[in-house]
């Protein structure tokens, strides 16, 4: 946990997706990093990771949280998944790690 501590407190970056307040971090995702975002008392955990195919760059996020359904915001962009945990992905425009419907 001192590890996952680390790098979300190095490399996390706070932001406001889709109205909620949320973390973001560039790290391959599992519960224990949403967990530590959402006790740090952010609605929305944003863990990403980019990946290369065909000379493209793909985001794929996966979205925790205790408090907010994140599967409805997953599905805004074409993914789904549970309640407490979801996921999509989208080919980047830029350098931004956000979709470009946000």
């Amino acid at each position: 946990m001192k590890q996952i501590a680390y790098h979300v407190d190095t490399y996390g970056f706070a932001l406001d997706f889709d109205g909620y307040n949320t973390l973001a971090v560039n790290l391959p995702g599992n519960g224990d990093i949403g967990h530590y975002i959402c006790s740090l008392g952010y609605d929305v955990a944003y863990v990403y990771r980019d990946n290369f195919q065909d000379g493209q760059v793909f985001t794929n996020v996966t979205l925790y949280s205790e408090t907010v359904d994140v599967s409805k915001l997953a599905m805004r962009y074409g993914g789904g998944g549970h309640k407490g945990a979801a996921g999509f992905r989208f080919m980047r425009s830029g350098n931004s790690p956000l979709p470009v419907a946000f």
